[in-house]
Formats: structure tokens, C-alpha cells, sequence
């Protein structure tokens, strides 16, 4: 007698097989298919979630400040998306989808600081007429956006720091995950 396990978890379909080795999707001993559902990759729906949890729901919370903390992350979820695109491990669509909510994100978080900006311009008393020309944010790379959030911008005149700057890559390129402001802040030990 074949016993065959099945567990459904968020659509996804697993079978454990006469080897003990669970499958997704596989097929039976008597070549049936057993496949239900479609199955997201993990690194996937990693993504996901830290797309949602660190950029969407600030932005749908009004949070602009956790949103300008996470400016940086906009450049690096990009790279692994178009990462997942060219080697196409995954629904490209969907890859598609969340690489221009990325850019919707970027604009309103540069609408709203360029807002703030253009509202403290006209809150000094002066009787003068002031003419104001919007131009797009600019983006740095990340590790300069994390290094002006962390240390602030370099004076005019001056660089910024390289061995922070070189500290700062690292931590980026080891992190499997990308890491938040809190967790580059710790080890920087700032």
C-alpha cells in the first residue's frame, strides 16, 4: 500500500514520497501528477515581504521618516530584481510589478521632500517674489545615502570618509538579506 502525504501550505503543495524526501509538486509512484498549486521562490517572497515591510507600509502609514531611512534599500531591491530577471528564476511579471512600485515609492518620497523644502523656502517674512524650478531627486549610491543618513553630508569642500564608506559596502555585500539602518548602525557601532 503507497501512503502518500500531501500538506498544503499558502498554496503550495508538498509530498512526502517512499524516499522520505519531501517534494513540491512532484509526481507519485504510479506517474500521476500531484502538483496543486504554483510555488513563489523563497527568495522571492523574501523580497516581497521586505519590499512591503520596509517601504509599502510606511509609505501607506504616512511614515516618511522610516521611508527616508530606507531610501538607500530602493537601489539595492532593484539590483535583485533585475539580478532574478537575467537569470530568470522567476515569473519575470511579477519581478516587473515590484521593480515600479519601487519607482513609485521613489517619487513620492522626493515629491514630499521636495515639498517640505519648497514649504520652509516660503515660510521666512521676506516681501521679496522668489521663483522656484522643481528638478527630480537625486540618488546616490547606497552606501553614500547611508553614509549621509549615519554621519551627514561631507562639508562643501570636503570627501566623505572611504574606510567608513569601504565599512559600509562590506556590510552590504556580506548581508545575505539587505540589512536595515538599524542593523548598519550596529555594526558600525554608531
Amino acid at each position: 500500500m503507497l501512503i502518500i502525504y500531501i500538506i498544503m501550505i499558502n498554496n503550495n503543495c508538498y509530498i512526502s514520497t517512499l524516499t522520505g524526501i519531501p517534494t513540491i509538486k512532484g509526481n507519485s509512484i504510479t506517474s500521476i501528477n500531484n502538483s496543486c498549486g504554483t510555488r513563489t521562490p523563497s527568495y522571492i517572497l523574501k523580497l516581497k515581504r521586505n519590499i512591503f515591510d520596509r517601504l509599502l507600509i510606511p509609505l501607506i502609514n504616512n511614515d516618511f521618516n522610516c521611508l527616508q531611512e530606507n531610501f538607500f534599500t530602493l537601489t539595492l531591491y532593484e539590483k535583485k530584481i533585475n539580478k532574478y530577471k537575467t537569470l530568470n528564476l522567476s515569473n519575470s511579471a511579477e519581478l516587473s510589478f515590484y521593480s515600479n512600485v519601487l519607482n513609485i515609492i521613489r517619487s513620492a518620497l522626493s515629491n514630499f521632500t521636495q515639498t517640505n523644502k519648497l514649504i520652509k523656502k516660503y515660510e521666512d517674512d521676506s516681501n521679496t517674489v522668489k521663483f522656484v524650478f522643481r528638478l527630480p531627486m537625486i540618488q546616490l549610491k547606497a552606501e553614500y545615502e547611508i553614509y549621509n543618513l549615519l554621519f551627514g553630508k561631507p562639508e562643501k569642500g570636503t570627501k566623505y570618509d572611504d574606510s567608513k564608506i569601504i565599512m559600509i559596502n562590506k556590510i552590504l555585500k556580506q548581508s545575505e538579506n539587505i540589512p536595515s539602518l538599524g542593523e548598519i548602525k550596529e555594526k558600525l557601532g554608531v
